[in-house]
């Protein structure tokens, strides 16, 4: 009996009431009107057609011997099949009491007896649209939902399976390598040149594969973190020598500022260096050729805080709530035309979060940004 979802302003209506010709009459005019009509006469002949036909709205008078409306609405939105169900109350002119109580009980509107038909339909075309809206945002969320299902199946798989083909990557690479070092003049040069693209690309997916555990592990609530005294200027020391020969390519200039009172932190030395190497590395991925990043540390009152500012473009004021948010896309691009999961921001975000600490960023457009974090001694 339910009426096509792409007809909003259509479907099937229940008329309850205990006067036969009060139902007869205002079913033939909902006929009139293109809708299909069906009346009632008591609670329970309104319940049964309810529970076994499902109409696209109830028209529901209050005052009805044996069942009333009141009883008819609360065995309606006890049902989980029917707890949606669009329901108008008519009662009588001087009842507000029901008028309340039948909305506390769940209606969604009511008219007053004798209820005008124009008034009627207008009412009953706005709950019928309701219910196509409402309709069409569940298929929207379930539809959301499965191919968040799937993307997160996809993201499982790609990572697991690419784990041991990278493996083999790397150490093919290696035998490459030591290949080279019998070459000689121009062959040497564009060996090595080659060599590099392949190293780059696979460190790339590497990355990337290791970016996509991490978020599984996040999700799974599985990342063990293991703390330890652990001094933050020797994880930035180390971070930059191993990004330096990246920003060398890009010449972007690295400046390094570390503070002597900077000194040791409890915290996991692995994550926290994984959360350094993703904010330097973004920082000289937006950079324009020459141009400075400048990385320092500061001891705090309570800590320690670590800073990575750039000159690059800024991140424009209404794309700021997005930065720590999974798979966010931004309108500024790599300058060297790098790639990334997306996902850098958003795990670096959870590992200080999960140290009890405090990240953000603060950018102006055309000017640069500056990211941080602080983490508790």
């Amino acid at each position: 009996m339910a009426a096509n979802p792409q007809d909003e302003t259509r479907g099937t209506i229940l008329v309850v009431d205990d006067s036969e010709q009060g139902t007869r009459i205002l079913t033939l005019l909902l006929e009139d009107e293109g809708y299909t009509a069906v009346a009632a006469n008591s609670g329970p002949e309104a319940l049964d057609i309810v529970f076994n036909h499902t109409p696209d709205i109830v028209i529901l008078d209050v005052m009805m011997p044996g069942m009333d409306g009141m009883e008819v609405l609360e065995a309606i939105r006890r049902n989980p099949a029917t707890v949606d169900l669009p329901v108008i109350m008519v009662t009588a002119l001087d009842e507000t009491h029901d008028i309340v109580q039948g909305l506390e009980l769940g209606a969604n509107d009511y008219l007053t007896k004798p209820p005008q038909f124009e008034i009627l339909l207008a009412r009953v075309r706005t709950q019928l649209k309701l219910k196509a809206l409402d309709a069409q945002r569940r298929r929207d969320i379930t539809a959301l939902r499965q191919l968040d299902t799937l993307k997160d199946k996809f993201i499982q798989i790609a990572a697991h399976d690419l784990k041991l083909p990278l493996e083999n990557l790397f150490s093919g690479l290696d035998l490459l390598e030591a290949f080279g070092e019998h070459l000689q003049g121009e062959e040497a040069r564009q060996y090595q040149i080659i060599l590099n693209i392949l190293t780059g690309a696979t460190h790339t997916i590497d990355v990337i594969v290791r970016d996509f555990l991490d978020l599984e592990a996040i999700r799974k609530q599985q990342v063990v973190l293991y703390r330890e005294p652990a001094a933050l200027n020797t994880i930035v020391g180390r971070v930059m020598e191993s990004l330096k020969d990246y920003a060398a390519e890009k010449a972007v200039n690295l400046v390094l500022e570390l503070d002597s009172d900077a000194l040791t932190a409890h915290f996991d030395p692995a994550r926290i260096e994984q959360v350094v190497t993703n904010l330097v590395s973004n920082a000289v991925k937006f950079s324009r050729p020459g141009t400075t990043v400048t990385v320092r540390t500061i001891g705090t009152a309570s800590g320690v805080r670590f800073e990575v500012e750039d000159n690059g473009p800024g991140i424009p004021r209404d794309e700021m709530p997005l930065l720590f948010q999974e798979f966010a896309r931004f309108s500024n691009k790599p300058t060297g035309g790098e790639k990334s999961s997306g996902l850098g921001l958003t795990i670096s975000h959870f590992l200080i979060q999960q140290h009890g600490g405090r990240i953000g960023a603060h950018s102006e457009e055309g000017v640069g940004s500056l990211f941080w974090f602080e983490l508790q001694r």
